[in-house]
């Protein structure tokens, strides 16, 4: 075994130091061989701490040149006890480095399927199939528009085939096109249809590309995040730029040409109070779906724990929770209530995330290394919400969220985590004091808001003036009238609030579509441990009728590279775009 990990070791000097880095960018930053060099390579052993158990077994290495390998010492407690280390009372905590050796095997396997390394992929550049320049970190922000640009409704928002509504768009944009959104749009919109009459560079390899660096800037701009150049969430990416788009569209002539609301979609929440037997139903609007993995022990085998995508939709929508401390507005104590999910709506595009990354039990990030089979034809009607049924003797509701006094005990424990106490009782009011769990859902959700660190406005007098003008945006009058309530009748704060929330005001007026039929249109997927690290390319379904399997016809847009994708790797995805099939 050659050069490999050591997070932390004890030297045989007593010195204690990380280990060498790995081919994939974990592990340490080499200070115990440092150290070794330093000290005249006299003291060669170390040992991994978290591998030493009380029989007397640990990870040891050599680091003598003649060696450079892992050794065995059969007197290891006692050489450890010259340190003052007992191993009587230690147990394995860290991954062996025959463990770590398989974990990165597994690794590089899954790297070279999703990049399809050993398949003759044929380069397929031209009309519709353009690569985007890394611009260093950049490859979300490629994968992402790569995916939105493929939908047809986005194509014809941005003028992809016309000519002369692109003309049209160009002559009257603003002074300064370059930090115009619809714009870079359109111009990138352009070059990926018409590659020939458009400027992408080319290179001594005769590969075909456009900087994606105008519309990187513009749609980054005043975001924390997404204005470096650092790497990002693809997921989170997709969810800004379509909020940006929408915000954008929104009180343009044609409304209807906002595409970024074909993503969202009415979530159905269902409360049973047990100590009543009264039920609750709630309404709340998403642009993404988000699909846990069951729960698995990892073990160090070459075996990939594989679960099918409707055990992950059954964990998400199809369980029944249980909350302990439900504050019952039916008897006005707390008890036992149970919480399920349906979805409410069907979108046209569904964003599935299948949520690969999470938060381990010493709150460290990390990745479930596992596969999840995607199908091509998903069907989710299963889990349309029914809503109220017969028989069922709804929890009274109050007549306006001021009425609604935020719990002193959640609040407590939500300001005990650092939240502002506004923001925490406008959680509170929000979920109607459900539990801590979901106010500080609602809190994540709207931390950003303008209006989260404001008082709770007891008074529902707002301006007629100030109504005017909002509903000249393009809001109806009972959304202007609700944001100014909101937002203390502050006119550039109700604003900002109506944008934020225009697909959860429209989502009501569109009747629910009877189908939960889907067809995998695309989807991106993640190289590396952590999202803000790693690698991120897609692949795209670009076949003339997707709903035909026969007539799949797979593309791989890994930044400048685009070629037809032979295996496209399907159980590795960590975000899946669906197009739903009306026609049924």
């Amino acid at each position: 075994m050659n050069r490999e990990q050591f997070n932390f070791c004890v030297h045989s000097t007593g010195y204690i130091g990380s280990g060498r880095q790995n081919w994939d960018g974990s592990g340490g930053t080499g200070a115990a061989l440092n150290h070794f060099e330093a000290t005249g390579s006299k003291y060669p052993l170390c040992v991994k701490l978290g591998t030493i158990t009380a029989e007397g077994k640990g990870d040891v290495y050599s680091y003598d040149p003649s060696e450079d390998c892992m050794v065995k010492d059969p007197l290891l407690g006692q050489h450890l006890s010259h340190f003052g280390i007992d191993i009587l009372n230690l147990k394995k905590t860290e991954k062996t480095m025959l463990e770590v050796e398989i974990e990165l095997n597994q690794d590089a396997a899954v790297f070279s399927q999703v990049l399809e390394e050993n398949e003759k992929l044929v380069e397929c550049y031209g009309k519709g199939c353009l690569g985007l320049l890394n611009l260093g970190n950049s490859c979300y922000v490629n994968s992402v528009l790569q995916v939105l640009l493929s939908l047809p409704e986005f194509r014809n928002r941005f003028c992809f085939d016309s000519t002369t509504q692109r003309s049209e768009a160009y002559l009257h944009s603003p002074p300064e096109p370059q930090t115009d959104l619809n714009i870079q749009f359109i111009k990138l919109a352009a070059a990926i249809a018409n590659p020939a009459q458009s400027h992408v560079t080319e290179d001594e390899d005769e590969v075909l590309s456009v900087s994606p660096n105008r519309i990187r800037d513009v749609l980054g701009k005043g975001h924390s995040d997404f204005s470096g150049r650092e790497q990002q969430d693809a997921k989170e990416y997709l969810a800004h730029v379509l909020d940006k788009i929408s915000r954008m569209d929104h009180g343009r002539p044609g409304n209807d040409s906002d595409p970024a609301k074909l993503f969202t979609f009415n979530m159905e929440e269902k409360i049973v109070c047990k100590q009543s037997d009264k039920v609750r139903y709630s309404t709340s609007v998403h642009a993404m779906l988000g699909v846990k993995i069951p729960d698995f022990e990892s073990k160090p085998n070459d075996e990939v724990p594989c679960f099918s995508l409707e055990e992950c939709l059954k964990l998400s929508l199809g369980q029944t929770e249980v909350v302990e401390d439900y504050l019952s507005p039916a008897t006005g104590a707390r008890g036992m209530a149970l919480k399920t999910q349906a979805m409410e709506t069907f979108p046209k595009y569904l964003a599935l995330e299948i949520k690969r990354y999470v938060v381990g039990d010493n709150w460290v990030p990390k990745k479930l290394d596992c596969k999840v089979d995607v199908p091509r034809q998903l069907d989710i009607t299963q889990y349309h919400g029914k809503g109220p049924l017969p028989g069922e003797s709804l929890l009274p509701e109050p007549s306006d969220a001021a009425e609604i006094e935020p719990d002193e005990m959640l609040l407590s424990q939500l300001m005990s985590m650092g939240f502002h106490e506004n923001g925490c009782k406008r959680a509170l009011v929000a979920v109607k004091n459900v539990g801590a769990d979901e106010a500080m859902q609602w809190v994540l959700q709207h931390m950003d808001d303008p209006d989260f660190n404001s008082p709770l406005s007891s008074s529902s007098a707002v301006d007629e003036e100030a109504v005017a003008m909002l509903s000249s945006m393009g809001f109806a009058s009972e959304a202007c009238i609700k944001a100014l309530s909101k937002c203390d009748g502050h006119l550039e704060r109700a604003a900002d609030w109506l944008f934020s929330h225009a697909s959860e005001l429209e989502a009501t007026e569109k009747p629910p579509p009877s189908t939960g039929r889907y067809t995998l249109k695309g989807f991106i997927s993640h190289l590396g441990k952590s999202t803000t690290g790693g690698h991120y390319l897609c692949h795209i379904n670009s076949s003339p009728d997707i709903k035909s399997k026969s007539l799949d016809r797979w593309v791989l847009y890994n930044d400048r590279k685009v070629a037809l994708s032979r295996k496209p790797p399907l159980q590795h995805g960590y975000l899946y775009i669906f197009q739903r099939d009306d026609s049924v």
